[in-house]
C-alpha cells in the first residue's frame, strides 16, 4: 500500500512540476528581459489558464502547487551565466514525492 501511496504521489507532483513549465519559462524570460521579478503572473504574460492551481509569491518568483499529497514548492535561482534554474521543494513527508529532475542538489 505505501509503494502505491507513493507512487501516486510522485506521480501527481511529477505532473503539477510539467503543467506549470510553460509559467516558470515565462518568469524566467520576464526576469531576463526586466531584470526585476514580476508583481504577478499576468505582468510576466502568464494566461488565466496557465495559472489555474498554482500560487505566485512576489517576494522571490516562487510558485506553489498544492495536491492532495501536499504542496509543490518551486523556487527559481540565477545560475552563475545569468540564467533562471528552477528547484522543487516540499515539506515532511511530501518530499518523498519530488520528481528527480527538479531536486535541489
Amino acid at each position: 500500500m505505501q509503494g502505491m501511496q507513493q507512487g501516486k504521489g510522485k506521480a501527481a507532483f511529477e505532473k503539477q512540476w510539467k503543467e506549470a513549465e510553460p509559467v516558470r519559462d515565462a518568469l524566467a524570460r520576464y526576469y531576463k528581459k526586466n531584470e526585476t521579478v514580476p508583481d504577478s503572473l499576468a505582468q510576466a504574460g502568464v494566461s488565466a489558464q496557465q495559472a489555474t492551481g498554482l500560487s505566485y509569491d512576489s517576494d522571490d518568483m516562487s510558485l506553489t502547487a498544492r495536491t492532495s499529497m501536499g504542496a509543490l514548492v518551486m523556487s527559481p535561482m540565477e545560475s552563475e551565466d545569468g540564467e533562471v534554474v528552477w528547484h522543487c521543494m516540499a515539506d515532511g513527508p511530501a518530499e518523498k514525492y519530488l520528481p528527480d529532475s527538479c531536486k535541489d542538489e
